[in-house]
């Protein structure tokens, strides 16, 4: 396909928010000092091949970026801050890294992003959000930084190929169904602050040891499934 580079008329723009891409460019470079991309503002523009993004800006909205599936590389601002529902869900990134500044990563975010292989979290996270990263079944490890309070319900559900999971200390909660479908987890480890797991947030299976600071006295808000193995963290 030739490449066709973006220009300034391929820009809805009002104040310093980008509120519609409406060309046909297949590079798109979003101008300098725009600090918002709006809700639906790359709404299935499945043409765009290559895009880049200023790092002015510090907030892409909600689906803004939905069903890019032209897109294979995804480059955040490094001064992002906030990420809307089911920004950036259903693209074909193979790596992802969250910028620091990102406090809460939102409901489906990054969801049916089928070729995402390597996610780095950004170190200021405090919550992952429902679904955020559901189905996206070619993702291997992940590592949930300290500081992280909360994994939402369903948020790596379906991460099929998902088969090392790294929870830090500081973690509190573990949404129900969170890593429901990650059929190669074999083992997890959970921090002694965790104080509720939802109904089905990991596998029902034999096959799965979770790892505890006490499993003789598992509080009444774990909610672990009867086939699962439970071990002593050893010290």
């Amino acid at each position: 396909m030739h490449q066709k580079f973006s220009v300034a008329s391929e820009f809805k723009t009002e104040n310093n928010t980008l509120v519609e891409f409406i060309g046909d460019s297949n590079t798109v470079t979003i101008p300098d000092g725009v600090t918002c991309i709006s809700k639906l503002a790359f709404f299935r523009k499945d043409h765009v091949k290559h895009l880049y993004i200023p790092d002015s800006v510090t907030e892409i909205g909600q689906l803004a970026f939905y069903s890019m599936t032209g897109l294979t590389k995804l480059q955040l601002p490094a001064d992002l801050e906030i990420i809307g529902e089911d920004a950036c869900a259903m693209l074909n990134v193979k790596e992802l890294t969250v910028p620091v500044g990102v406090r809460i990563i939102s409901k489906g975010a990054f969801g049916y992003n089928h070729s995402l292989k390597k996610l780095t979290l950004g170190k200021g996270l405090l919550e992952i959000g429902n679904g955020a990263f559901r189905a996206c079944d070619a993702l291997t490890e992940l590592t949930v930084p300290k500081g992280v309070k909360k994994i939402g319900q369903y948020a790596f559900s379906g991460c099929s190929s998902l088969c090392s999971v790294t929870l830090s200390e500081g973690l509190e909660e573990i949404g129900a169904e969170a890593f429901s479908g990650c059929k190669n987890l074999r083992t997890v480890k959970i921090p002694s602050s965790v104080k509720s797991i939802g109904y089905g947030a990991f596998p029902d299976s034999n096959k799965l040891t979770v790892l505890c600071h006490d499993p003789k006295s598992i509080p009444h808000t774990w909610n672990l499934g009867k086939n699962i193995k439970l071990k002593k963290t050893e010290s």
